[in-house]
C-alpha cells in the first residue's frame, strides 16, 4: 500500500507543476494518471460501469407491464424498508413511514399526506382481518362493521341481507366478502359475565391490596355468575358457533375456524392446517403446510381454485414453483373483469414504488 500510494503521488505532482505550462497535456495526463492509478487499484473502465449499472439495475422481480404506485421526490424522504402498507377496497395505497410517524395516501401514481394516525382519510382504511380464533372487543367491531353489528340490550345482533341474526352475548369475529354479500361469524349466545361486569371485576381486582379484598371479590364474583344461571333457567349456551347467510354452513373445530374474506377474492372461505374449505365444508384445495406458510395474511387461493401463493418476509411464493423477491404489500385485486396478485418492489431505475399484476 505504500508503494501504491507513492507511486500515485508522484504522477499527481507531476501533473500539477506541468498544468500551467500546457493545460490541454495536463487534462491528457489527468485522465491517464486516473486510469493508471484505478489500473492499480483493480479497477478498470468496464468494472466502473459494471457497477453503475448493477446499482441502476430493478430486482428480479420487476415486470415490464408495472405502473407506477408513487414516486419518490425531493421533499418526500420515506425509507421503504422502514414504512409499512396497506390497501382499501378502491386500491387506494396506505403508507405509514414508520420514521416520521407520518401517514401518506397513493392512488394513479399520485401521492399525498402526510396525514396524522386520527385523520379521516387514514381510519377508513380497515384494519389487518383478525382470524376467528383471535377475538377482538366488541368496540372495534361495532366500529369497524357499523349497521352489520348493532347492540340489542347486554348483547348484539347481526343485521345483514334485511334479516336478524341473534342476539348474541359476544361476537368473537365478523368476515365480510369484497361485494358485502357473504357474511361469516363466531358467536357465543350467553356468558356468565358481560364484558363490561368483566372490566369492572378486573379493575377492582387491579385495586385490591390485601387478601381478604381478593376473596371477597372472587365470592362477588361466584355470586353474580349465580344469579345469571339462576335468571335464564339453567339454560346457558356457552358454546361457540359458525352463523352465516350462506345455506349449509358448518364450521369444523379441527381446521382452527380461521375464516377470511381475503383469501380468495369476493368469496369467505376456511384455512385449515394443509386444506381450504368453503362455508359448506366442501375442499377448495390442499397444500403442504411445510413448504407454504398459511398464517397471517400473507395466503392467497386463486380464483379457480388451483394455485396458492404466500409470502413471508418479502418473498412472494407461488404453489406452481414461481418465486418472487424483494416484494411488499401483496394483495388480490380485480381489474377489467380479471382477479389479479398484485404486489409492489422499489425501482431504483425510476426511483419509485412499482406495481405489478399476476393473473391469479
Amino acid at each position: 500500500m505504500k508503494k501504491l500510494f507513492f507511486f500515485a503521488f508522484t504522477i499527481s505532482v507531476f501533473i500539477t507543476v506541468n498544468f500551467s505550462a500546457n493545460a490541454q497535456l495536463g487534462g491528457l495526463m489527468n485522465k491517464v494518471k486516473n486510469k493508471v492509478v484505478d489500473k492499480a487499484l483493480g479497477n478498470s473502465d468496464s468494472d466502473k460501469e459494471t457497477k453503475v449499472a448493477s446499482v441502476k439495475d430493478d430486482p428480479l422481480c420487476a415486470c415490464s407491464d408495472a405502473t407506477v404506485a408513487f414516486k419518490f421526490t425531493e421533499g418526500l424522504k420515506i425509507n421503504y424498508k422502514e414504512a409499512t402498507f396497506s390497501v382499501s377496497e378502491d386500491g387506494t395505497l396506505l403508507v405509514f413511514d414508520m420514521v416520521g410517524k407520518k401517514y401518506y395516501t397513493a392512488k394513479n401514481g399520485v401521492l399525498q399526506g402526510p396525514y396524522e394516525a386520527d385523520d379521516p382519510i387514514v381510519s377508513r382504511f380497515d384494519l389487518p382481518e383478525a382470524e376467528s380464533g383471535d377475538q377482538i372487543s366488541m368496540d372495534v367491531l361495532l366500529e369497524r362493521y357499523k349497521g352489520f353489528i348493532v347492540p340489542s340490550g347486554e348483547k348484539y345482533a347481526i343485521n345483514f341481507g334485511g334479516k336478524t341474526y341473534g342476539p348474541f352475548a359476544v361476537i368473537q369475529s365478523f368476515v365480510l366478502n369484497h361485494s358485502k354479500s357473504k357474511f361469516a361469524a363466531m358467536v357465543v349466545k350467553d356468558v356468565l359475565m358481560t364484558e363490561d361486569q368483566g372490566k369492572i371485576l378486573e379493575l377492582e381486582a387491579k385495586n385490591a391490596k390485601t387478601d381478604q379484598e381478593r376473596m371477597q371479590l372472587a365470592m362477588k364474583m361466584s355470586e353474580q355468575m349465580q344469579e345469571r344461571m339462576m335468571a335464564a333457567g339453567g339454560e346457558i349456551d356457552m358454546l361457540p358457533k359458525l352463523i352465516s347467510n350462506v345455506p349449509e354452513a358448518k364450521s369444523d373445530m379441527m381446521l382452527g375456524n380461521n375464516f377470511s374474506g381475503k383469501v380468495k377474492f369476493d368469496d369467505i372461505v376456511n384455512v385449515g392446517f394443509d386444506k381450504i374449505t368453503d362455508l359448506t365444508g366442501k375442499t377448495l384445495l390442499s397444500f403442504d403446510p411445510q413448504k407454504l406458510n398459511n398464517s397471517g395474511n400473507g395466503f392467497w387461493l386463486s380464483s379457480d381454485n388451483t394455485r396458492i401463493a404466500s409470502y413471508n418476509y418479502g418473498l412472494l411464493s407461488l404453489s406452481d414453483g414461481k418465486e418472487f423477491a424483494e416484494v411488499f404489500c401483496p394483495y388480490v385485486m380485480k381489474a377489467e373483469g380479471k382477479v389479479y396478485l398484485s404486489y409492489m418492489y422499489f425501482s431504483p431505475v425510476n426511483n419509485a414504488v412499482m406495481q405489478c399484476k399476476l393473473p391469479f
